[in-house]
C-alpha cells in the first residue's frame, strides 16, 4: 500500500522497495511504504502574457519527468488550451512513441524543436531549433504553455519571450515547502478538524489566485478573504471552495451575493442591513458567519449582545448561521497563557450559548497558526491557517519549512576609490578602495529603506554583501569587496540564507509586514521540488 497513484511515483516506489529489502526487515519497511512522502519534480509556473500560464520544466526529459509534467499541465490549464512545447536531443524513437500515444485530455497541440520527423496524432508545429521558432514565432492566448526538453537544447531560452513580467527581481513561492507545512499541521489536528486558508492580501503577498488554485488542490476546506473583491478574483478564477469574507462592506452586498460569497457578521447593523438586502432579493437561508469578540476587540459582538443577535437571527428566515468565530490576540505568547484560556473558555460559552438558541449546529473556530500548536484544545471544528502555511513562525521553524525567497541578479560592478561616496545623500564615504555591485531592488519593491547602510546584508555566492549608503526606490548597492562575482549572478534578499524572522527583528516588526510589501512589479515564480 503507498499513498500514490500516477505510474511514475509506483514505478520509484517499486525500485526503492526492491532494493530496500536487501538491508531492512521486509513487515518494518511494508509498514513504512505507506507513509512516503509525495514529491514531483521540479517544476516552476509563471504569469504569462496574454492570459497564459506558463511551466518550466526544462530540466531533463524521458518517459517519467514528461508523465509528471503533462499531469500537471493538465492540472493547472483547467480550462486553458494546453500547449506542449519539446524539444529533445536524441532517442527520437522515444519521442515519436510519446507524441503518438499522448492522450487528448493532457495537451492540445504541440510545438517540437528538432530536426528529426516526428509523427503525431495532435495539431503539431516544428521547427529545427530554437533560432528557427524565434524566427517564426507562434503567438497563444489564454493558454497553459509546458516547456520540457533535455538540458542541451536549452529551450528555457523561449520562456522570457512568454512573460508577462521581465523584471528579474523575483518571489519565489516554493509550493513543496507550503504542501510539507500544510501537513505539518494537518498532523497536529484531529482528521475530522477543517482548515480554512488566510489568502487576503494577496496571500499575504504570495498571490491569491496562485496560491488559491495550488491550496485547493490539497483539499483546503474555506478560504478567507477581507474584501469581497478578493473573493470575487477568486471565483471569477474558477475556484470553487467556499470563501468567507472578513470585512463584507454594505457597498459590495451584490458583489457577495452574486458570487456566493460569505459574509463575516459582526454587529447588529450590519446584521440588519444584510438581512433588508437580502429581502430585497427574495434570498433565503442565505449563510453568514457570526464573529465574537473575545478580548481582541476589534470587530465582533460582545458576550453583551448575544441576545440580540440570536433573537434576530430566529426571527429572520433569510440567514442562516454557517459558522461562529473569533481570534486569539496573544496565542504566540505562552506568558499571556491566562489570557488566552480566558478567550477559549468565553468563546466556549457563547457558542454553546448561541447553539441552544437557535437549536442548530454550525461550525465552531477560534485558533490560528501558531494557536494550533499551542493550544489544541482551541482547534474545535476548523482552524485558520495563514502565514503558516509559508513557515514564517519563529516558534515551530525547525519543523515547518521556509517557502519564500526573495532574489535578483547583478546589474553592474565598479570600483569606487578611496572618498567616493555611494547613494543619496552621500550616506556612505569609501574608507578604502571598494568593490561595489549596483543591485536592481529597491524600497519600490519592498526592500525596506530602513535597512540602508550595512542595516543588511545581501547573499551572493554563498558570501554576504553588506548594503551601504541608502536604498534607492528602485535599486540598492552593496559592497563586494569579499565576494567573487560577476554581474547576472544570483542575489538573495531573504530566503534559506538570510530568513524573513530575522529581517523582522532588524526592523522591529513582523513578517506579515514584509511579505505583504512586496510590490506587484516583482515577478511571481511558484516552484515545486
Amino acid at each position: 500500500t503507498i499513498p500514490f497513484n500516477d505510474k511514475a511515483s509506483q514505478q520509484n516506489a517499486r525500485l526503492v522497495f526492491k532494493t530496500a529489502i536487501t538491508f531492512i526487515n521486509p513487515l518494518s519497511l511494508i509498514e513504512k511504504m505507506s507513509t512516503l512522502p509525495k514529491i514531483s519534480m521540479r517544476l516552476e509556473k509563471m504569469e504569462g502574457k496574454n492570459n497564459n500560464i506558463i511551466i518550466n520544466d526544462a530540466y531533463s526529459l524521458d518517459e517519467t519527468s514528461l508523465e509528471i509534467g503533462l499531469q500537471f499541465l493538465k492540472t493547472e490549464a483547467k480550462n486553458k488550451h494546453k500547449v506542449l512545447f519539446i524539444a529533445p536531443s536524441s532517442n527520437f524513437e522515444f519521442t515519436n512513441r510519446i507524441l503518438t500515444t499522448l492522450n487528448s485530455d493532457l495537451v492540445d497541440e504541440i510545438v517540437f524543436i528538432g530536426t528529426h520527423h516526428i509523427e503525431s496524432n495532435h495539431k503539431t508545429h516544428s521547427f529545427k531549433s530554437i533560432e528557427d521558432y524565434k524566427h517564426n514565432a507562434l503567438r497563444f492566448e489564454n493558454s497553459a504553455l509546458l516547456f520540457t526538453g533535455s538540458r542541451s537544447q536549452k529551450i528555457e531560452q523561449l520562456i522570457p519571450d512568454f512573460l508577462a513580467k521581465n523584471h528579474i527581481t523575483k518571489l519565489n513561492i516554493d509550493l513543496s515547502a507550503i504542501k510539507h507545512n500544510l501537513s505539518y499541521f494537518r498532523i497536529n489536528l484531529a482528521p475530522q478538524t477543517h482548515i480554512l486558508a488566510m489568502v487576503k492580501a494577496q496571500s499575504y503577498g504570495g498571490g491569491i489566485v496562485e496560491m488559491a488554485k495550488f491550496l485547493e488542490q490539497q483539499h483546503i476546506n474555506y478560504f478567507g478573504v477581507a474584501y469581497a473583491d478578493e473573493g470575487a478574483t477568486l471565483v471569477q478564477n474558477e475556484i470553487t471552495t467556499p470563501i468567507l469574507v472578513m470585512n463584507p462592506e454594505q457597498d459590495a452586498f451584490n458583489t457577495i451575493i452574486d458570487n456566493n460569497l460569505e459574509p463575516s457578521i459582526y454587529s447588529i447593523d450590519l446584521l440588519d442591513k444584510f438581512i433588508s438586502f437580502l429581502i430585497l432579493k427574495g434570498i433565503k437561508r442565505y449563510p453568514i458567519h457570526i464573529k465574537l469578540d473575545t478580548g481582541m476587540h476589534r470587530l465582533g459582538f460582545t458576550k453583551h449582545q448575544i441576545d440580540d443577535l440570536t433573537n434576530t437571527l430566529n426571527s429572520q428566515p433569510e440567514v442562516y448561521v454557517k459558522s461562529v468565530f473569533s481570534h486569539l490576540a496573544v496565542a504566540d505568547d505562552l506568558t499571556e497563557d491566562e489570557f488566552t484560556k480566558h478567550q477559549i473558555n468565553l468563546f466556549e460559552t457563547l457558542t454553546e450559548k448561541i447553539q441552544n438558541i437557535l437549536g442548530y449546529d454550525f461550525i465552531k473556530h477560534i485558533s490560528n497558526s501558531i494557536g494550533v500548536i499551542n493550544y489544541p484544545n482551541a482547534n474545535f471544528d476548523m482552524v485558520r491557517i495563514g502565514i503558516g502555511l509559508y513557515g514564517l513562525i519563529e516558534q515551530i521553524s525547525n519543523q515547518t519549512q521556509n517557502a519564500l525567497s526573495f532574489t535578483t541578479q547583478i546589474s553592474q560592478i565598479k570600483t569606487i576609490i578611496k572618498s567616493d561616496s555611494v547613494g543619496y545623500g552621500r550616506a556612505f564615504v569609501a574608507e578604502k578602495d571598494t568593490t561595489i555591485a549596483i543591485i536592481p531592488v529597491g524600497y519600490a519593491d519592498g526592500l525596506r529603506r530602513a535597512l540602508s547602510q550595512g542595516k543588511w546584508d545581501l547573499i551572493i555566492n554563498g558570501k554576504h554583501a553588506p548594503i551601504i549608503g541608502n536604498v534607492c526606490m528602485d535599486m540598492c548597492m552593496v559592497d563586494i569587496s569579499n565576494v567573487d562575482c560577476k554581474v547576472g549572478d544570483k542575489v538573495e534578499i531573504f530566503g534559506n540564507h538570510q530568513s524573513i524572522l530575522k529581517m523582522a527583528k532588524q526592523l522591529n516588526t513582523i513578517p506579515y509586514e514584509i511579505i505583504s510589501s512586496i510590490s506587484s512589479r516583482v515577478h511571481r515564480v511558484y516552484v515545486e521540488e
